[in-house]
């Protein structure tokens, strides 16, 4: 019997797909990095770090365990942003764009996998997304990128304009992507107190982190005429809604919790300023301006609960993501008040959505909890440093107190697993253990009887 890989293909759940294609390419990139024209000459990685690198990189995590600019050279660090730009806009959008470009026809079976890899619920619309978000995205890395290499140039920061301009875009396409990679090790240290300079890094990880949906209908509504009468979709209202609380609330939190501690010898000002910064860099890029050992613990505890809850979504961030969170607690509120409905916006939610919120959620925190166990029973570093990493990973935002550097084997390939997961989100990931071929019988319904909770 003659094996057909195309009727495997198609036989084949589009979720496997496309993890599929994640997992390829986290080989690939491992095989490149491994290439002598990527890498500084002399330099060398053990086949352990480089596939830790490898999916940090394609995961868009930025997690390295050594310092980047002593193994890449200039091709390297460009390579990088290529990864950041195909793992950023998802396999699949890259793909559907490059069809459009040579005007192939896009089937049914394609647009099924641009469905699950951008987590959209409907098939009609998602070619005509993918076109707007790539091409939107696209123009505003170029004008951030000319911004930065304005900003570095007449800052005096590289010698050679067109130095500036190359580090100019790298910022630009790594704080839109979220990869926050630290090439030379002090991240943003050096722009601590350059405000402008943070502002567009800030705004650039906002538009990355909301996600691909959200910027498609604000750009719909922007060239709508009707603009009283555009409605917004739930998805869009609750992430925006998620986004700008937990911001608002995480500012708060960080500049009360530092205002005697970090911000003491500071202005309110750069205090609130930097706290703002953290709020919205711990749920995406992991960008630094200190050493994260100069914040207090209960503060960097803080840190790990926001890089646990993530972006939104359908962008480039990980975690449980801010709707999961957004619905979960709508839906406690909804029962502690005996209401049958969970309503949000003057909508009800889903049930369907509901179980899915409350499967990601307790799934997430059971396998970041055996990860934790896993490398505190096996290696001897101090439990905070191991929850910060293990947040960080599993929220693919790269910040890190330095724990990477000396993982064993066995908490690299843990933090690997969740690097992987927080990606491709923890949804898809449990869809890789269930039965291919299995049917559900819905004619049967069982007798409910009830049980003691609690």
């Amino acid at each position: 019997m003659r094996f057909n890989i195309k009727e495997k293909i198609k036989k084949t759940a589009p979720v496997h797909i496309v993890l599929g294609f994640y997992f390829l390419i986290a080989i690939v990139t491992m095989i490149a990095f491994s290439l002598p024209i990527f890498r500084i000459p002399g330099s060398h990685l053990k086949f352990i770090d480089l596939a830790y690198f490898s999916v940090s990189t394609i995961s868009l995590t930025g997690l390295a365990n050594f310092q980047i600019h002593e193994f890449l050279n200039t091709h390297g660090i460009i390579l990088l942003e290529v990864i950041f730009q195909i793992c950023g806009f998802g396999v699949m959008m890259i793909t559907t764009f490059v069809f459009i470009l040579s005007r192939r026809k896009i089937g049914v079976r394609t647009r099924q996998l641009i469905m699950v890899d951008t987590n959209q619920n409907q098939m009609s619309g998602v070619v005509r997304m993918i076109k707007i978000i790539f091409l939107t995205y696209l123009g505003i890395q170029a004008v951030f990128g000319f911004l930065f290499g304005l900003y570095f140039y007449f800052g005096h920061y590289y010698k050679h304009l067109s130095s500036c301009f190359f580090w100019g875009i790298y910022n630009s396409v790594s704080a839109l992507t979220n990869s926050g990679f630290d090439i030379f090790g002090n991240s943003l240290k050096n722009f601590n107190h350059h405000y402008l300079f943070l502002l567009m890094v800030i705004l650039l990880m906002f538009i990355g982190s909301i996600g691909y949906p959200v910027t498609y209908e604000i750009f719909m509504w922007a060239s709508s005429k009707d603009k009283k009468r555009f409605t917004f979709s739930l998805f869009t209202r609750v992430a925006v809604f998620g986004a700008l609380f937990l911001i608002i609330f995480g500012t708060l939190i960080i500049f009360l919790l530092e205002r005697t501690h970090l911000f003491a010898g500071t202005t309110p000002v750069s205090g609130f300023f930097t706290s703002f910064f953290y709020s919205v860099s711990t749920r995406n890029a992991g960008l630094e301006l200190h050493d994260i050992s100069a914040f207090r613990p209960v503060t960097l505890l803080f840190f790990c609960l926001l890089m646990f809850i993530g972006s939104s979504p359908s962008s480039v961030g990980g975690g449980v993501r801010t709707t999961t969170i957004f619905i979960v607690i709508l839906h406690m509120a909804s029962y502690i008040r005996g209401e049958r409905d969970t309503i949000a916006f003057e909508r009800r939610i889903d049930l369907r959505d509901i179980q899915k919120a409350y499967v990601v959620l307790v799934s997430s925190v059971a396998l970041c909890t055996v990860s934790f166990f896993l490398i505190m029973a096996c290696e001897d570093h101090p439990p905070l440093d191991i929850i910060l990493e293990v947040a960080s990973a599993f929220g693919t935002t790269g910040m890190t107190s330095g724990l990477a550097q000396n993982l064993g084997i066995l908490g690299k390939l843990v933090m690997i697993v969740l690097m992987f997961v927080g990606r491709v989100s923890m949804l898809y990931f449990l869809t890789l253990f269930l039965p291919r071929d299995k049917k559900i019988n819905t004619s049967i319904r069982y007798p409910s009887e009830k049980i003691i909770v609690g």
